[in-house]
């Protein structure tokens, strides 16, 4: 006599490898410790610019170009390793900054523009990148678990490096003299000093941060599987073999 045995189908969650939330992970590191010395040689190639002329500005304009390409892929390494779910604005800002630095570069570069101009369109790339930081490390929690002075600083930065967006005034009018420039259009050279000085700080302290991960509840557990749980053995078949 043979039973019909009904199988049972059990809902379970499986774990599966956490998510590390807020780590700084080694590809970070080397993008970070990238953007400084990239920084670095730009503030060295405007220096001997001054001094004894080009090639040595149109370095310094290269190098303003790639600080803004290295600081999306940061933003978005980052922004990767960050709740997913929570201030979605900052990668954005990050990648217009960036775009907009490397068209500033490109309009020096190719003598579309004059230095001023140019400038003025890199620092207002900049002040995105500077919306960026300030947003990733106004509330802890953001973009990453910094340790609380790598976040100040962060704020700092980001704070100067917003002076740029004064900067949009003059671009909009097209404004390639200093000297015709409006003092509040000058004023967003200030963010020159965040690209070239705090930023690059930033970098070396992100670079340096050894704080542990924690552990995003969210994502510790799974899609629920099926498991088919084993036939029990028929006591009527057993006897009818019997």
């Amino acid at each position: 006599m043979l039973t019909k045995i009904a199988t049972h189908r059990v809902d379970i969650a499986v774990p599966v490898r956490p998510y590390a939330v807020g780590m700084v992970t080694a590809t970070m590191k080397m993008t970070a410790i990238a953007i400084a010395i990239v920084d670095a040689t730009g503030i060295a190639c405007f220096i001997v610019f001054i001094i004894a002329g080009e090639p040595f500005g149109t370095l310094n304009d290269i190098a303003n170009g790639v600080v803004g390409a290295l600081s999306t892929v940061l933003a978005l390494q980052m922004y990767k390793r960050s709740e997913p779910d929570r201030l979605r604005v900052a990668p954005a800002a990050s990648i217009l900054g960036g775009a907009i630095m490397i068209i500033g570069s490109v309009l020096v570069i190719f003598d579309i523009t004059d230095w001023y101009l140019s400038g003025l369109v890199s620092s207002l790339g900049a002040a995105f990148i500077g919306l960026w930081l300030f947003i990733g490390d106004r509330w802890r929690g953001g973009l990453l678990e910094l340790p609380a002075h790598t976040r100040l600083l962060g704020r700092v930065t980001g704070i100067v490096m917003m002076f740029g967006l004064l900067a949009m005034p003059g671009i909009l009018t097209g404004v390639d003299n200093w000297e015709a420039s409006p003092w509040y259009v000058t004023a967003s050279q200030v963010s020159w000093l965040g690209t070239y000085l705090l930023f690059p700080i930033w970098c070396v302290l992100l670079s340096l941060s050894r704080r542990p991960a924690r552990v995003s509840p969210r994502r510790t557990y799974g899609p629920v599987r099926p498991r088919r749980s084993a036939p029990p053995k028929s006591a009527g078949a057993s006897n009818e073999r019997r």
